[in-house]
């Protein structure tokens, strides 16, 4: 073998080396980051809210409550889910917050948003608001009548005219359930 085939396959084999070491690399900082995605925040103190409901009973996050049947567990997840959702919008989405969360109402509340989603109105400037859930409380449930209430309690944090001008404030959202066809849907939602 020439001198010049013996320094190309030394040139060969070390950028083979060069492109599997940034190979393994780039593959392991990408799993080290879905991890840190996955993981859930670690709640050292809990966040001071704008006013307290009832001073003799807190809510707790839910995975602290430990005495609690299975379908109270299923309403709180899908308080969480409906609220982060539903309480999360921009005018750049056309209204995909909404569309998200219809298959999780009731018959009824779906009808009503999907009015509102029609008739309405898109500010001109940037506009979006992001909901991240802190709390959720049940209030009320009746399994054999297939009625529900829950408060969640929010952060969000809004922003106007610019994604820079950022606001953030803590707001509560009563929400209703209803069992339709033996499946617990949200039946209302108010801001408070």
């Amino acid at each position: 073998m020439t001198r010049k085939k013996k320094i190309v396959i030394a040139l060969g084999v070390i950028f083979l080396l060069l492109l599997l070491f940034f190979l393994f690399w780039f593959l392991s900082r990408q799993k080290k980051s879905a991890a840190s995605v996955v993981t859930p925040p670690v709640v050292q103190e809990q966040i001071p809210v704008a006013k307290p409901r009832n001073t003799e009973e807190k809510a707790l996050p839910l995975y602290l409550n430990t005495e609690q049947t299975s379908s109270e567990i299923s309403l709180q997840n899908l308080a969480q889910t409906f609220t982060e959702r539903y309480g999360s919008y921009s005018n750049e989405s056309d209204f995909a917050n909404l569309y998200d969360v219809l298959d999780l109402m009731s018959a009824t509340f779906r009808a009503e948003t999907e009015q509102t989603i029609a008739t309405a109105q898109v500010p001109d400037h940037y506009y979006g608001i992001t909901t991240h859930v802190l709390s959720v409380k049940m209030d009320l449930m009746d399994e054999t009548g297939g009625t529900a209430k829950a408060t969640v309690n929010t952060q969000r944090e809004e922003a106007t005219k610019s994604i820079q001008n950022v606001q953030v404030r803590y707001q509560y959202l009563s929400l209703l359930f209803v069992k339709e066809q033996g499946i617990w849907k949200v039946d209302g939602a108010a801001w408070e």
